[in-house]
C-alpha cells in the first residue's frame, strides 16, 4: 500500500489547533485576576474622550466595563495586547442616592453573610514575604479580621476557609461548591463575598482617612451571568453607602466578562482587598470600615433616591467637577438588563462561531483522510 503525507491535510490540522490555543489562552487570561504580572505588563486603559488614564487592570477585554470613583460608567472598546494599552469609552455617569442610617425596630432578614476565598494563596509581600502562599496565604487573615468586624456588628459569618488550589482558571469552578454550599447553610446568608487581593502597583490602594493608613477596596462584578443588573446594582449600593460613611474606600468597581460564580445569587461579589505590595497591616485596619459597609448597607440603610443614570457625556463626572444636579428623588431605576441580554448575546455569537469554525476545520480535515485513503488503496 503507497503511503504519503498531505500538505493540505496537515496546514488544516496546524491552523486548527493555532485557532483552539488563541481562544483557550484568552479563556484562561481572563480568570488569572491576583497572579502578579510583570509591572510592565499591566494594563493601562485610557479615555478616548480625553487621553487620560482611567485605570490599571492585570488583564483586560473588550467589553470589560469600569466605574470610576466619581461614578463614571466607561466600556473598553479596544485593546493593544502587544503594548498593554486599552482605551474605554463613555457609558454613563451613575448618580447614587444619598444614604442615611437609621436602625430599624423590626426585620424580616436575618443578618447573614457568607465570606470565601477563591484564589487562597493571596498574600501581601511586605507582611507575608511573599505574593503567594501555596496553602492559606495572608488573604485568609483578611477575611478573618472581616469576619470579627462583622461579628461585633452581630452579624452572622459563614467563613468558609476551603482551599481551592492552585490559582488557575480551574479555581473558579472548584470555589462554585464552596460558593454553593454557603447558599444552602441555614439561615441563608443574604449575600456573599469572595474575598482577594489585586496585583497593581501600592499606590494604587493606598488611602489615609482619619489620619489612619488604610487600603482601598475594589469591587468586581461579573457580567456573563443572568444576576449581573442585581449584582451591579448591589455593588453601587455598597458604593454610595461607603462614599457617605468613608469617601475613598472603594476605588472603584470593574465589571469583568466571566461570571465568577456570582449567577448563584442577586447579591454576590469579590472585594479586592489591597494589593499585594501594601501592608497587609493596612488592609486589616479597613475591615472594620468595609464591615461596617456591608452592615449599613444590608440591614441598616434608607436612600433618598434611586440609582439613576445619565448618558450625557457633559455629566461625566471624571471631566467636569460635580455639581448639584438637583436630582434628590426620582422614579427612574437602574435598567441595564438590556444592555446585559446585548453582552450574552455577544458573547454567546462568539462561542458559536468558533465552534461552527472548529466543526468546519475538523469536517475538512475528516473529508480530506477520507480522500487520502480512498487514494490510498
Amino acid at each position: 500500500m503507497k503511503k504519503y503525507k498531505n500538505p493540505y491535510i496537515i496546514f488544516v490540522l496546524l491552523f486548527c489547533i493555532f485557532t483552539l490555543s488563541i481562544t483557550v489562552q484568552h479563556t484562561v487570561s481572563a480568570d488569572e485576576f491576583g497572579t502578579v504580572p510583570p509591572v510592565e505588563e499591566l494594563y493601562t486603559i485610557y479615555s478616548i474622550h480625553t487621553n487620560e488614564a482611567l485605570f490599571e487592570s492585570e488583564y483586560v477585554e473588550v467589553g470589560d466595563q469600569y466605574v470610576s470613583k466619581n461614578n463614571a460608567w466607561y466600556e473598553v472598546i479596544s485593546v493593544d495586547y502587544d503594548n498593554y494599552l486599552a482605551y474605554a469609552e463613555f457609558k454613563a455617569q451613575f448618580y447614587l442616592p444619598t444614604i442615611t442610617s437609621e436602625t430599624p425596630e423590626h426585620t424580616s432578614t436575618q443578618q447573614v453573610v457568607g465570606l470565601y476565598h477563591t484564589h487562597n494563596a493571596e498574600s501581601y509581600v511586605p507582611t507575608d514575604g511573599t505574593d503567594s502562599i501555596y496553602g492559606i496565604g495572608g488573604i485568609h487573615d483578611v477575611g478573618n479580621a472581616l469576619t470579627l468586624a462583622l461579628l461585633q456588628q452581630n452579624t452572622i459569618v459563614y467563613h468558609n476557609e476551603t482551599l481551592h488550589l492552585p490559582h488557575n482558571s480551574s479555581a473558579y469552578t472548584r470555589s462554585r461548591l464552596t460558593a454553593q454550599s454557603l447558599l444552602n447553610t441555614s439561615p441563608v446568608p443574604v449575600a456573599i463575598f469572595d474575598i482577594h487581593r489585586d496585583a497593581l502597583p501600592k499606590s494604587s490602594y493606598e488611602v489615609v482617612l482619619n489620619d489612619q493608613s488604610l487600603s482601598k477596596i475594589r469591587i468586581v462584578v461579573g457580567k456573563s451571568n443572568q444576576s449581573y443588573s442585581y449584582n451591579l446594582e448591589f455593588a453601587l449600593k455598597i458604593k454610595a453607602t461607603s462614599d457617605n460613611l468613608y469617601s475613598g474606600l472603594i476605588k472603584d468597581i470593574y465589571i469583568g466578562k466571566n461570571s465568577y460564580n456570582q449567577d448563584l445569587t442577586n447579591q454576590a461579589l469579590i472585594f479586592e482587598c489591597g494589593t499585594y505590595l501594601i501592608e497587609k497591616e493596612a488592609v486589616i485596619a479597613s475591615m472594620p470600615l468595609l464591615a461596617n459597609v456591608i452592615n449599613e448597607t444590608l440591614f441598616n440603610v434608607s436612600g433618598s433616591g434611586d440609582i439613576i443614570i445619565s448618558d450625557d457625556i457633559t455629566d461625566n463626572a471624571d471631566i467636569q467637577p460635580a455639581t448639584d444636579t438637583g436630582i434628590t428623588n426620582t422614579d427612574t431605576d437602574l435598567t441595564i438588563d438590556t444592555d446585559l441580554d446585548a453582552t450574552n448575546s455577544n458573547h454567546l455569537k462568539d462561542n458559536i462561531k468558533i465552534l461552527v469554525s472548529v466543526l468546519f476545520l475538523v469536517g475538512i480535515i475528516s473529508l480530506l483522510m477520507i480522500v487520502q485513503k480512498r487514494r490510498s488503496r
